[in-house]
């Protein structure tokens, strides 16, 4: 999540335990924000429990749908402390990923610039094939 804008929005959730629970593939992934960082957690009792199947969970990450869509809908569904729960979703639907950012906060200028060039050169779907386009969205 390094470089990403949604880590200002972190600290009021730090010490918050999320559950996301993958009703369809019997898995839960457990884990707590602290000091902006997302860290393992599976013996603590969640505050927020996030239920869906995987193809859910997949449209909300690739933005294919927007989390109030899936909530409303009952596609997802936030079981738990309605406060944490709210922040949580707000944050989904806020969500915009940008790798690039990412790519420069984790590798640093340096390393990033190749890297990033040679991203910008392989053919990714939905994306025109531009080596000045940003890779990220």
């Amino acid at each position: 999540m390094r470089g990403q804008h949604i880590v200002a929005r972190l600290p009021a959730l730090d010490g918050k335990s999320i559950r996301l629970d993958i009703a369809d593939a019997a898995c839960r992934i457990d884990f707590t924000i602290r000091a902006g960082r997302l860290h393992p957690s599976p013996n603590r009792r969640p505050d927020v429990v996030i239920r869906g199947r995987v193809e859910d969970f997949w449209r909300l990450a690739t933005r294919a749908e927007d989390p109030d869509t899936l909530f409303f809908q009952r596609r997802l569904a936030i079981e738990g402390d309605t406060a944490t729960g709210l922040h949580v979703k707000n944050l989904l639907d806020a969500l915009d990923y940008d790798l690039e950012a990412h790519i420069r906060a984790v590798l640093g200028a340096r390393l990033a610039g190749p890297l990033l060039a040679l991203l910008r050169r392989l053919p990714i779907p939905g994306r025109r094939n531009s080596s000045s386009e940003p890779i990220s969205k």
